[in-house]
């Protein structure tokens, strides 16, 4: 069985990947491109913002569908301003322990809906293994227990994530 890769890499423009390949600086996405597929020519969806364009991205679905409307929005349903880390100034307001359980835990499990499924679940459904490493969007049918580094722990407040 043959595997897949999704490589993910947040902001980088075709143009910019293209030059660095001709200049031989990225060997390991050059091994990738060389054995794999690249598409220069996608369109992300609106609004560009990390957490809608992955949670698009890993569900097949607009942010309508998928309820992750930007990095920062307003829930009306909790009256909160909901924020997955969009810079200092933003996570030192509403917290870091508020960003962080929302990046960790609230994405994947509150906020988006559960009328759409991720990659990670459809390939579960088919009796296929998946991964994710070190993405926003996590969602499986297998539950795995978030366990922080020790300083991020407590500098969290050692957030329940339940």
């Amino acid at each position: 069985m043959k595997k897949v890769i999704l490589l993910l890499v947040d902001s980088l423009m075709p143009d910019i990947l293209e030059n660095c390949l001709q200049q031989r600086t990225v060997p390991a996405l050059q091994f990738l491109v060389e054995r794999g597929r690249y598409w220069s020519n996608c369109i992300t969806s609106f609004p560009t913002m990390t957490a809608s364009v992955d949670c698009s991205l890993l569900t097949g679905a607009y942010p309508n569908v998928h309820r992750v409307p930007g990095l920062v929005w307003y829930d009306p349903k909790e009256k909160e301003i909901i924020s997955y880390g969009n810079g200092w100034k933003c996570v030192s307001k509403l917290g870091l322990s508020n960003c962080a359980k929302n990046v960790l835990y609230n994405l994947n499990e509150k906020h988006l809906s559960k009328q759409v499924s991720t990659i990670f679940e459809e390939l579960a459904m088919r009796g296929k293994t998946s991964a994710s490493i070190n993405t926003m969007v996590h969602r499986g049918v297998k539950k795995h227990r978030v366990q922080l580094p020790f300083l991020l722990d407590l500098t969290t407040n050692k957030i329940p994530f339940s």
